[in-house]
Parts: structure tokens; sequence; C-alpha cells
């Protein structure tokens, strides 16, 4: 279950209206869509969270309306290690929950750990939840499940709107609420 929202102020009502049209939901990698991806290899005793720019800016405007969690390939580490890693950076407060390949025993392209994301959410139209990454994989993963898939850009916001534009544009926006 997520998190309950703010009442968010008639400002960034109007401004999140233009993505509740087609989005209940942000789904998210984490290395190199949230943070700057550690090294192969680096023991995860090892691992300093670095934030891309503007991430946390991005995040928290999108919070005020849609639920967001994330969904990464890991081959050890659980939520709560995830968590502990990205401890100091503030994504621990804006993500609803963290899937990783190690929690649910798959990694993408498979698409389990983002159907096991979708099951969280409180939303079952697939079709209304984006998911953000920056590798072929995520890409292929969001595919499996049926769900939306926008390439990771610097700013998540950017990211989002690039998308927003192109889906209307085709006319495949899901308004059938």
């Amino acid at each position: 279950m997520t998190a309950p929202r703010s009442s968010p102020s008639n400002s960034e009502n109007s401004k999140a209206a233009r993505f509740r049209c087609c989005l209940d939901a942000i789904l998210v990698d984490i290395g190199n869509t949230l943070v700057h991806e550690a090294p192969p290899n680096t023991p995860t005793h090892a691992l300093q969270a670095r934030l891309l720019p503007n991430v946390l800016q991005d995040l928290e405007w999108f919070r005020e309306t849609l639920p967001i969690a994330a969904v990464t390939n890991t081959s050890v580490m659980t939520e709560s290690d995830v968590r502990r890693a990205l401890k100091g950076t503030g994504l621990n407060r804006l993500l609803d929950f963290i899937i990783t390949s190690a929690d649910v025993g798959v990694a993408k392209p498979d698409p389990l750990p983002l159907l096991v994301a979708i099951d969280r959410l409180t939303t079952a139209d697939t079709r209304r939840i984006l998911y953000i990454g920056d590798l072929p994989t995520d890409a292929a993963a969001a595919e499996a499940a049926g769900m939306p898939f926008a390439p990771a850009q610097p700013g998540l916001r950017q990211t989002v709107t690039q998308w927003h534009d192109v889906v209307h544009r085709s006319g495949h926006a899901s308004d059938d609420r």
C-alpha cells in the first residue's frame, strides 16, 4: 500500500493535472536514473550513493500527486540494503517502496520485478504506470510487463514531460478511468 499524498497547492495541482490524465504512478530504476551507478563489483559496504542532478526536486514535484517506487537489479541487495545505501540522500522518504531483483529472485529484463511493484500499487492498469530506466533491459522488462517506458535523461521531470508530450501527440493517452 502506498503512502497517502499530501494536499497539493493550487499551483502544484494544475501542474500535476497535466500528468494525471495518463499516469497513476511512476516506477524508476536507481542506478544512472536516480544516482550515479557504482563500478561493477563494488562491495556493498563501500557503496556511496551520489544523486544525479535535480533528482530530489523532480521526485518531490511528482510525489505531490503520484506514488513513486523503485525497481532495480542487484544480485545481493534487498530493499533494506538499498535503503541503507541511499541513507542521507533524501530518496528514502520519496520512494514508497523498492523492489530488487534479489528480493524477487530474477533480474530485468524478466518482467517479474515490475509485476511485483505493480501489484503493490493501488492501481491495476499497467498502461498508467510509467517505468523510467537507463538500459535496454529496463525497456524490455517494461514492454514484457505491458507498461510504458521512458529512457532516463538528465532531469526526471524532463523525461516524464517528453514522454507525456509524445503520448499526447500520438493520441495514445489512457484516459479511460
